[in-house]
């Protein structure tokens, strides 16, 4: 079985109506140039409305230097399926990584926030799905928390009714990178501390509840990404967040039970608009 038939499986068996999806590739010689988009539209044609939003976008990439096969073309997408019409999708750039020369920046991921309207049956609002994929490895120089910001600008201009969700590459308020070891002590430094999406948490309402996230003794039922060589997620990354006024969280959880082929868990969801 490959890793889309996984995320395909998964997907049809949790029956989302919206689902987010980072790093899709479409045409990437990582990936043996499958359209991922594609095919997993090909296996779930019950998501009759969809769209991809590109963040890295490559005729080709000459990395690794000197260290083996070569990474050339890049094509990978935010990617969103719906079994509900979209009104308008938008794609909003995200600042680069400061600290990255000209030839990083180049070359490096053009983050994005892919803007989603999806038009409501209630005569209420639209409901606006901001989905997005933060920097990772800025080393503290600002980069997160200028992406940060434009998304506060967006929600401050979006109306009522919307969602906040994806891989924001930062740990939870409250949560320290103290004692972290291995890729997770590289990735996510002390320095981090506050969190740079700290901000959001003040703006928006998380379908996880902050004090679990936070607190030793559940924190781990909420850690979504696992680095190789781990048999469990070792840290909590992936977000879903939402206008605090406007909606109810149903449920939500991040599931252990598949073979979930990512190195980050699936978060699941369940939210009702408040009338």
């Amino acid at each position: 079985m490959t890793t889309v038939d996984e995320i395909a499986e998964v997907i049809r068996s949790e029956d989302p109506d919206l689902v987010l999806l980072q790093e899709v590739d479409r045409g990437a010689r990582r990936t043996w140039y499958v359209d991922e988009h594609a095919e997993l539209l090909n296996q779930l044609p019950q998501y009759k409305a969809e769209a991809s939003t590109w963040c890295w976008h490559l005729p080709w990439l000459p990395f690794p230097l000197g260290l083996g096969e070569m990474l050339g073309r890049c094509e990978m997408h935010l990617a969103v399926l719906s079994k509900y019409a979209l009104r308008d999708v938008r794609r909003v750039p995200l600042p680069a990584i400061k600290s990255d020369g000209v030839l990083g920046r180049f070359f490096n991921l053009r983050r994005a926030i892919q803007l989603i309207t999806l038009p409501t049956s209630d005569g209420g609002p639209p409901v606006t799905v901001l989905h997005t994929h933060l920097s990772a490895f800025t080393s503290g120089d600002g980069t997160v928390e200028e992406q940060v910001q434009v998304v506060r600008e967006l929600l401050a201009s979006v109306g009522r009714r919307w969602l906040l969700a994806g891989d924001f590459n930062s740990l939870p308020p409250g949560v320290s990178a103290e004692g972290l070891t291995g890729q997770a002590a590289i990735e996510y430094p002390v320095l981090d501390v506050p969190t740079p999406i700290l901000p959001l948490f003040e703006d928006a309402a998380s379908a996880v509840p902050l004090h679990e996230m936070s607190d030793p003794a559940t924190a781990h039922k909420w850690h979504t990404l696992k680095y190789y060589g781990k048999a469990e997620p070792v840290v909590t990354v992936d977000y879903c967040l939402h206008s605090p006024a406007d909606w109810k969280v149903e449920h939500v959880r991040v599931p252990r039970e598949y073979g979930w082929p990512s190195d980050h868990a699936p978060l699941v969801a369940s939210l009702r608009v408040v009338q």
